[in-house]
């Protein structure tokens, strides 16, 4: 265990490498309004910034997850130039640098929450404007890697956004805040 986890981490738990075995750790971060991904090489402790050769911009409010294989997934958010919410889903090809798109949503949301379970990401929540008013959501979505298929499933019983989410051992999501 690192002296970090060491001396800032206390309790019943254990950390765990999220990554599959062979996969480099990293962390990124989009810059909303903007083609930049940082990227920081958890290993090395290096920093990288990238501009990303797509024709957009990274929308405001968009929410991005990292598979254990290493897959950085991004959904939905706002774009402002547009005045438009996004149903939008793109894997990210460190090759091309290029954000590939996926299937679309169901629905266009921003400011939702994002989880990565079982070879599935969920996406709960957010903002969307259906009325040409923007207000919360409580619909949730599932959407499968393999197939490249977004499913609707039962919505949540209040509508929430700005959550926090977590998986729990791949059988249980947690909901966290909001508003």
């Amino acid at each position: 265990m690192s002296i970090f986890t060491q001396l800032n981490f206390a309790g019943d738990f254990h950390i765990r490498n999220w990554f599959k075995m062979g996969v480099m750790p990293r962390a990124y971060m989009v810059q909303a309004n903007s083609k930049l991904l940082f990227t920081h090489k958890v290993l090395h402790h290096n920093n990288e910034c990238c501009l990303i050769r797509n024709s957009f911009t990274f929308p405001e409010q968009s929410r991005y997850v990292i598979s254990p294989e290493g897959v950085l997934l991004l959904t939905g958010g706002y774009m402002p130039v547009f005045k438009s919410y996004v149903k939008n889903t793109f894997i990210y090809d460190d090759f091309s640098q290029l954000f590939v798109p996926k299937g679309r949503m169901n629905h266009s949301r921003a400011d939702h929450a994002l989880v990565y379970s079982r070879n599935r990401l969920f996406v709960l929540g957010g903002i969307s404007d259906p009325a040409g008013q923007p207000e919360a959501l409580n619909s949730v979505e599932v959407y499968s890697i393999p197939e490249d298929k977004w499913v609707v499933e039962a919505p949540m019983p209040t509508k929430r956004y700005a959550a926090g989410v977590c998986s729990f051992n791949d059988k249980h999501i947690f909901l966290f805040g909001g508003k």
